[in-house]
């Protein structure tokens, strides 16, 4: 399991296809409302829709079900394919930032549930 900077606090999962492993994902906690994701597939399911299915879905269980307001990305600068994904699973560039781990260029891309979302309307 990968965790890099973000050790020892990570939810790991495999991602599948059809029962197949495909991939892995892991969520890590940021704040108490915010944090990322950090995803791969192999590259036998690149090009099928699957990375942003997946970011997808982390993404919206850890918005709707753990109550964050917050979930971001950081793709190296040069990795379109990523960028493209991260944005069809509905994230949005924010900045580039030096990564202090790898010293690459990354671009923070972020979704976030609005606050009006979050605070349940009177009935």
């Amino acid at each position: 399991m990968y965790t890099g900077r973000r050790r020892p606090e990570v939810d790991p999962f495999i991602i599948e296809a059809e029962g197949v492993p495909v991939g892995y994902l892991q969520v890590w906690q940021g704040t108490q409302t915010s944090g990322g994701i950090d995803m791969f597939l192999v590259p036998e399911a690149r090009g099928r829709g699957l990375g942003p299915d997946a970011a997808r879905a982390a993404a919206t269980f850890m918005l709707d079900q753990r109550g964050w307001t917050e979930v971001t990305v950081d793709p190296v600068v040069d990795n379109l394919r990523a960028i493209r994904t991260f944005e069809r699973a509905g994230f949005s560039s924010q900045s580039e930032e030096l990564d202090d781990e790898t010293g690459k260029r990354v671009l923070r891309m972020v979704v976030r549930r609005e606050v009006a979302d979050v605070i349940p309307a009177d009935p």
